[in-house]
């Protein structure tokens, strides 16, 4: 199954860029000083949103092409993917040397 590689491969992808942006929030609020200046700040689930559309656009157009496809099944209620092999891959990303 190539799409579970791919979602592999954004998964992975949203994490390497989530953890520095969860560093950085992190930093702002230990090194908060109040000031007068008005400031606009984005929130780290707004942030983490960005990442997760900024992996997403960069596929390939085949994968664009499954994605439509997948998206075309969960409407009509025919997608069923082995969940097993979904949660063991997404662990496999996670926690790479696990043994398996």
């Amino acid at each position: 199954m190539e799409y579970g590689k791919r979602v592999g491969e954004i998964f992975k992808t949203y994490l390497e860029r989530v953890k520095p942006v969860r560093r950085k929030v992190k930093e702002r609020k230990e090194s908060s000083v109040s000031s007068p200046e008005d400031k606009v700040e984005i929130s780290s689930a707004a942030l983490e949103v960005k990442i997760a559309k900024e992996a997403i656009a960069s596929t390939s157009e085949t994968r664009k092409v499954r994605i439509n496809e997948i998206k075309k099944l969960i409407e009509e209620g025919r997608y069923n993917p082995p969940l097993k092999e979904v949660a063991r891959r997404v662990l496999k990303e996670i926690y790479p040397f696990s043994g398996e």
